[in-house]
């Protein structure tokens, strides 16, 4: 039976630099790990969580020595998390790049970012395993499937300023993917996209510009290397949209290897008979400045797409 811990007073906690900018409601995700996200944001909305003595928002951002008001809780204790050790001692293999302020993995297909109903740990729960709870946060996110460059900032200044970059389009994001087909011509693909759910499944829809909730995508194309039935192309993110270079591709009649919610129902079928499980779109490089700073770093195939490239090529 699961134990319950009764948080029967008042709790107040300071703010430090380690969490200057962070919203307050992933702030409280954060610390309140046992405790529902529901009711996270329902004691936000009746004003029982207060910084500085005054109600706020969940998008509330954090300043440093905010002094923040939880109210009484009763949190149910959570059994850890078991994660197989080779799992972990893959992951510590996966990392390609590591400083003061960031630290950058080489993702395996297969693995979330986040746990979910789907899987019971991510990533980032991998990371705490290995180097403790606050080591270091996700940056920014690549689906489950894609595997490559994945960056995660070690303090949140450093999360700050990458995020910050990200919104501001400086930084520069490279990918890799194989698709049935792609045109020479076809270099840049311009697409509106929102979020809708079908089937209880998250998926980007094309859209009109003026259609509420739309974003626009900008992806570059160039076209890496040619084989008799498919081809490897390279994809430039000009923007960051979800799921943004699956939809561009299949924007224009293509898809990409092992894509099962935007691709090509043959092509995949032909690459999973030439023993070929996973989604092929590789995030192959990523650029940024840091406290004036360029830190650039490539990642490379993982050993299963190797396998498949050589055996296309030999076809």
């Amino acid at each position: 039976m699961t134990e319950k811990i009764n948080f029967s007073g008042v709790q107040y906690l300071t703010v430090d630099k380690n969490n200057i900018g962070q919203r307050v409601d992933n702030f409280l995700i954060n610390r309140l790990k046992n405790l529902p996200k529901s009711k996270i944001y329902k004691i936000l909305r009746k004003g029982e969580v207060r910084v500085n003595r005054k109600r706020i928002k969940a998008e509330y951002k954090l300043q440093l020595n905010d002094e923040i008001r939880i109210p009484p809780l009763y949190l149910e204790e959570k059994k850890e998390i078991f994660i197989p050790d080779y799992f972990l001692d893959l992951i510590q293999k996966r990392v390609i790049f590591e400083d003061e302020n960031f630290l950058i993995f080489n993702k395996p297909a297969g693995i979330s970012v986040h746990s979910g109903s789907q899987t019971e740990y991510g990533l980032i729960d991998v990371v705490k395993k290995i180097w403790g709870e606050n080591y270091a946060y996700l940056a920014h996110r690549i689906d489950r499937d894609t595997t490559g460059v994945l960056v995660l900032a070690k303090n949140r200044p450093a999360l700050n300023a990458f995020q910050q970059a990200s919104k501001d389009g400086r930084i520069t994001k490279k990918y890799i993917f194989l698709t049935n087909d792609w045109r020479e011509n076809c270099r840049e693909v311009q697409i509106y996209l929102k979020k809708t759910e079908i089937n209880g499944e998250e998926k980007m829809l094309i859209c009109k510009k003026d259609e509420p909730n739309s974003k626009l995508a900008i992806t570059q194309f160039a076209i890496r290397q040619k084989f008799q039935n498919a081809k490897l192309v390279a994809a430039k993110l000009l923007s960051g949209r979800t799921h943004q270079i699956r939809v561009s591709v299949k924007s224009q009649g293509f898809g990409i290897a092992g894509d099962k919610k935007y691709g090509d129902f043959q092509f995949n079928r032909k690459i999973e008979n030439l023993g070929y499980k996973s989604m092929f779109l590789h995030a192959e490089f990523i650029e940024f400045a840091y406290q004036n700073k360029k830190i650039s770093v490539r990642a490379e195939l993982a050993e299963d797409e190797k396998k498949l490239l050589n055996k296309i090529s030999r076809a």
